[in-house]
């Protein structure tokens, strides 16, 4: 009889190590998955992360620019010193102090920059961004013949709808109660 409350003994122990491997490991797993979360929820820096690839999708409209071509630039800062320098500027002192701001900063480090340049009517492929994590917030200046702030800031992270007009541009960023526009 020894015999047989010995195996069933060594049968119960290899069943609890079972459940308990199980169990630990379940553990770990949803531990994982609320660190995972809650670093999506929100940024030290305050930028709001809903995705770290996003994509601008580009309408330009055969008007836009008064049919004039208009230079677009997605600027992402990286440190709270180019967020404060950059962050009140118009477009068109944007583009006009750029080479200034880019001896000042340095690229990939500070912040990074997107150029594109559009012809009015044409279609175009989106913009894709890979998110840095320590990006502080997108900014978006479009350099317009007419007057204007012709710029747009954003600290969400997700998909957005850049639509260049006549006069102005609009973004649109999903999940947000108004769309923006480039005049703030």
């Amino acid at each position: 009889m020894s015999t047989i409350s010995f195996r069933i003994k060594q049968k119960v122990l290899r069943e609890l190590n079972c459940a308990a491997a199980f169990l630990l490991f379940a553990g770990v797993c949803l531990c994982l998955c609320m660190v995972t979360l809650s670093g999506c929820a929100e940024h030290s820096s305050g930028f709001i992360f809903t995705q770290q690839d996003i994509t601008i999708s580009v309408y330009v409209t055969p008007n836009a620019n008064n049919s004039s071509a208009v230079a677009v630039d997605v600027l992402m800062p990286l440190t709270d010193e180019t967020q404060t320098a950059v962050a009140s500027l118009s477009a068109r002192q944007w583009f006009s102090g750029k080479e200034q701001f880019q001896r000042d900063y340095t690229s990939n480090q500070d912040y990074w920059v997107l150029h594109h340049e559009y012809v009015p009517g044409i279609v175009v492929s989106p913009i894709a961004i890979n998110l840095k994590d320590q990006t502080k917030s997108i900014i978006i200046f479009a350099d317009y013949q007419t007057e204007g702030v012709h710029r747009f800031h954003t600290t969400r992270g997700g998909n957005m709808v850049l639509t260049l007009g006549r006069y102005d541009f609009t973004v649109v960023v999903p999940n947000t109660k108004e769309p923006g526009t480039g005049n703030e």
